[in-house]
C-alpha cells in the first residue's frame, strides 16, 4: 500500500497505519497538485479497494 502511494508524482511520505480487518488508514504528504483521484487510482491499480475519508466537523 506504502509502495503504491509512493509511486504517485508528487508525492513526498506515504505512512499506512495497522490493518484493522480489511481497512486501513493512511497519511500522505505530498505537493498541492497531488489529486485525491490519483492516490486512489494507484491503489486501485495495485489490488486495493481506496476511498476519500473526510474529516469530521468539530462543532465550535
Amino acid at each position: 500500500m506504502q509502495s503504491a502511494l509512493n509511486s504517485v508524482k508528487g508525492v513526498s511520505s506515504a505512512k499506512c497505519g495497522a490493518k484493522t480487518g480489511n481497512k486501513a488508514e493512511a497519511v500522505v504528504s505530498a505537493e498541492a497538485s497531488v489529486k485525491i483521484a490519483d492516490l486512489i487510482t494507484a491503489l486501485k491499480a495495485k489490488g486495493y479497494t481506496a476511498t476519500e475519508k473526510t474529516a469530521k466537523k468539530k462543532d465550535a
